[in-house]
């Protein structure tokens, strides 16, 4: 989940879409949010604030945790996609982009899917958990000294 997170917050800097005209140039999330689409910087937010929060988790339960709210900030940037992909900006009788989307865009919204998927997995199932026990009297191994 680490890992993915890094991916999905170095892709937010690869080229989204492409434009033809006026120039032809390529357009990364980070040039789209500066511009006129600042939503995109809640995909940016949620795979940076997931860095630390799965790094920080030091036990199973901590990582059963964090899974609502890493699943939260991993499907933001697939919702940005599928918004970017279904309903591109509109051309006008005076102005037209010629818009077409790039690499980044499909690379993005995959890790983003992964991301989600992984992150319903965190901690392991309840048998794992289960398994662990908490350390508690019952714990014991049978034939095992109490201290």
């Amino acid at each position: 989940m680490l890992g993915l997170a890094i991916v999905g917050l170095g892709l937010f800097f690869a080229p989204w879409v492409r434009l033809g005209r006026p120039d032809p140039v390529a357009l990364s999330a980070f040039d789209l949010a500066r511009g006129n689409l600042g939503f995109l910087w809640g995909g940016a937010v949620g795979w940076f604030i997931l860095v630390p929060l799965v790094a920080s988790r030091r036990s199973v339960s901590e990582l059963r945790g964090a899974r609502v709210i890493a699943f939260t900030f991993s499907i933001m940037t697939v919702c940005e996609c599928a918004l970017l992909f279904f309903r591109p900006p509109q051309d006008y009788a005076y102005f037209s982009a010629e818009l077409e989307t790039a690499w980044g865009l499909g690379a993005s919204a995959l890790i983003s899917v992964l991301g989600a998927a992984s992150s319903l997995m965190l901690g392991g199932s309840l048998r794992d958990l289960r398994d662990l026990g908490d350390g508690g009297p019952n714990d014991r191994r049978p034939g095992e000294a109490v201290h």
